[in-house]
């Protein structure tokens, strides 16, 4: 394919696959964690693909976007953030979608816990949040699956939370899909 840039990400490539990119041409290493190192790393790539002015004007509307999405208004809910299943696998804080939760108005109930833990049913229902957010990517939840949750709380004598099926790229896509997540997170507030 003999390309002029290679894009990698910490999180998803291992440091041998680095290297071997790196053999092949200039390589470019992203690590996420927030809402600001994505846009830096926008802002990055935009220099390196000579793309400065656009990479900015992105930036900059993001910028504007999260400015204007008013969290301060809505109240924050605890929420837990599934990522996947057999075993449930959830979000801590040192996470790109940690970070953007909090801006969306959702407090992590995993805040503090390290990458992404792995938790039993019953650990879901002793956390006992307030909503449960499926994410549709990378394991797409069935309604079956959000039976299993309010199946458990029952059993456990306890209100089932608000179970919200999630559009995942809201969440975890940090390019330029993040200028369409305040708008986003205001709708899927208002539900």
């Amino acid at each position: 394919m003999k390309p002029d840039l290679i894009i990698c990400n910490k999180e998803e490539n291992t440091q041998e696959i680095v290297l071997a990119c790196q053999e092949i041409a200039p390589t470019y290493v992203s690590d996420i964690a927030n809402l600001e190192d994505a846009m830096e790393m926008i802002a990055d790539i935009g220099k390196m693909t000579g793309t400065s002015y656009k990479a900015k004007s992105l930036v900059n509307a993001i910028k504007i976007n999260f400015n204007h999405f008013d969290k301060e208004s809505l109240n924050s809910l605890n929420a837990l953030y599934l990522i996947w299943k057999d075993p449930y696998m959830t979000v801590g804080s040192d996470t790109f979608i940690h970070d953007i939760m909090e801006r969306g108005g959702y407090k992590n109930i995993m805040d503090g816990a390290s990458r992404y833990p792995e938790l039993t049913l019953q650990n879901i229902v002793n956390l006992n949040p307030e909503v449960i957010l499926f994410s549709s990517e990378p394991y797409s939840f069935s309604e079956s699956d959000k039976k299993d949750i309010e199946d458990a709380f029952a059993k456990a004598e306890l209100k089932s939370p608000m179970l919200l099926t999630v559009d995942g790229t809201y969440f975890s896509w940090y390019g330029s899909r993040l200028i369409d997540a305040p708008n986003y997170f205001k709708k899927l507030r208002s539900n």
